[in-house]
């Protein structure tokens, strides 16, 4: 009896040995000991046990290279994730610059703007200085024009006036040349009359200078 009760348990120190406290660490106490005498179940036993464990670990190894690899796969992942959000901000940072630049510009463009708005301003108000006394000169020159026409109209109203006497003297003028015209043609005729008549002496020859009539204005 004492014999089996210690083989027993050196089976069973032998056992705790390989599987310890984690049934997947080996324990390097497991080897077998030269002086220990076991019986061929103890070591069916134990080999099974360590079979097992070799199982189990194979199981576990693949499931955590299984693991790694899906971990490792992940990395790259998020490694080429990175990448390209590394330039992505890369070129967010270029766009930036150049969108700084092109706000300057815009910046510098629109002061260059305002300038030239001040000035067109500027050249307005005096534009308008300028119509504003052209209007002046205008209506100056108009009221002047109106003035000199009614000077012109105020002449020619009183050169009329003086025309309509004119014309009167110049007409008893004329009917005066007129009549003494008729009177010179008649002398002519009388006198004619005479010429023809020189060669009887004794003929009365009638002065024609009696017959002028004076005429007066």
């Amino acid at each position: 009896m004492g014999s089996d009760s210690d083989d027993e348990s050196d089976a069973s120190n032998l056992c705790y040995m390989v599987q310890g406290d984690n049934p997947l660490e080996v324990n390097s106490e497991s080897e077998l000991d030269e002086d220990v005498d076991m019986s061929y179940d103890d070591l069916a036993s134990f080999y099974q046990q360590l079979l097992e464990k070799y199982d189990l670990l194979k199981k576990n190894h693949k499931r955590l290279k299984n693991k790694y690899e899906s971990i490792s796969k992940e990395k790259d992942s998020f490694q080429n994730k990175l990448e390209n959000i590394s330039k992505e901000n890369e070129s967010l940072k270029k766009e930036n610059i150049s969108l700084f630049s092109k706000l300057n510009d815009i910046c510098e463009g629109n002061n260059s703007l305002k300038n030239k708005i001040n000035l067109v301003e500027k050249e307005k108000e005096i534009v308008l200085e300028e119509n504003n006394s052209l209007k002046r000169k205008f209506v100056s020159k108009e009221k002047e024009n109106i003035s000199k026409k009614k000077k012109i109209v105020d002449s020619h109203a009183f050169h009329a006036t003086i025309d309509k006497n004119e014309i009167h003297v110049l007409k008893n003028r004329i009917d005066c040349l007129s009549s003494t015209l008729s009177n010179c043609a008649s002398n002519h005729s009388k006198l004619e009359t005479l010429f023809q008549k020189k060669q009887a002496p004794h003929v009365h020859a009638h002065n024609p200078w009696h017959t002028y009539t004076h005429c007066t204005s």
